[in-house]
């Protein structure tokens, strides 16, 4: 995204912290001073019932507290979790999250922060990641929040979130030009919500490849048999593979994920969580995305199925409390521009 186009940080929080408010029915609020912090720029928000102004929780943001050698873009973690074991005069303890991120410094004193649109994303996925800690009221402490949840399902709410990035009059309020006050050009925001489509055959097909020698290795490959990892990475290249990448199954050298960071056999997880993501965004769409009413109806029955039971219900059946039924592969192929009202 050219520079001049990139919307500012306060007015991507804003719009952010407009779309929680109409989803879930919570304020994020200032407070600034009221809470430590380790670094100076750190911010601070109380999480409030938008109706009641009851505590829910506090969000910290440090927008450019990120090791640049460490990852990319912007994410979260939890610093308190929900605990009524742990609270205090009958009262639960609060969560209390903080999202982190890399982005660059200002290049002008009082300037504000400008963010490419892949930041605008993990910074959307990051805030998803930080609700579902925020709005758990689990009873059970070892299951609140993403604690216990099962791998394949504890990403989709984060994906979910991000799919509102693409929202057309959501992203539209993410800011305006910095210097001139005027707004993304409506040329600028539509080829943002095409770039869904573009290449995407490609790119599924090449996650599906990935889960299919993921799995292939943790679940049959043997070691020391017949096959190398290596002859199971060109076999399953081989199968599915529209064009040959000429890399010989030697890619696999640099697949970390299933194997140095404790996702054995779970790569197919993200992609689940895209499915699972589509078809719950796709309700929003049914309703009505502007329909402030409806999509406030909505996103309380998916804070009440889904976020506030948390590890604590079986994400399937979490999933059709909200839904009404089991997920569809059709709202994510349709989203991807590769499918054309088929129901399946």
């Amino acid at each position: 995204m050219d520079r001049s186009c990139r919307p500012a940080l306060p007015g991507v929080l804003a719009g952010l912290f407009n779309l929680v408010r109409r989803l879930f029915g919570v304020r994020l609020v200032a407070a600034d001073g009221l809470a430590p912090t380790w670094q100076k720029g750190v911010r601070f928000f109380r999480v409030l019932d938008a109706d009641t102004s009851v505590p829910i929780g506090g969000l910290y943001l440090d927008a450019h507290g990120g090791p640049r050698k460490r990852r990319a873009g912007f994410w979260a973690d939890t610093a308190l979790s929900y605990s009524r074991l742990l609270g205090v005069h009958g009262s639960p303890r609060r969560p209390v999250v903080h999202i982190v991120g890399d982005a660059a410094l200002p290049e002008q004193e009082g300037a504000p922060t400008l963010l490419t649109f892949s930041q605008v994303l993990d910074l959307f996925r990051a805030m998803g990641h930080a609700l579902q800690e925020l709005l758990t009221d689990q009873e059970e402490g070892l299951a609140a929040g993403t604690k216990c949840m099962e791998l394949d399902a504890v990403g989709w709410p984060r994906r979910f979130l991000e799919l509102w990035a693409y929202d057309k009059a959501t992203l539209s309020s993410l800011g305006r030009h910095f210097e001139t006050g005027e707004p993304l050009p409506e040329a600028l925001v539509n080829a943002v919500i095409a770039s869904q489509s573009f290449h995407s055959g490609s790119r599924l097909l090449e996650e599906v490849r990935l889960a299919r020698v993921d799995l292939d290795l943790h679940v049959r490959h043997e070691p020391g048999g017949d096959e190398s990892p290596f002859d199971v990475a060109r076999r399953v290249e081989d199968e599915l593979s529209v064009l040959p990448s000429g890399m010989q199954g030697r890619d696999l050298c640099g697949f970390l994920g299933p194997f140095a960071t404790g996702f054995a056999a779970g790569h197919y997880a993200e992609l689940w969580a895209e499915v699972l993501a589509a078809d719950a965004f796709e309700a929003f769409q049914e309703a009505g995305t502007e329909d402030d009413s409806s999509v406030r109806k909505l996103g309380l029955l998916l804070r009440a199925s889904v976020l506030a039971p948390g590890g604590g219900r079986a994400p399937l059946a979490a999933f059709r409390d909200f839904r009404g039924r089991i997920p569809r592969i059709a709202p994510l192929l349709r989203r991807l521009g590769l499918s054309h009202g088929q129901s399946a």
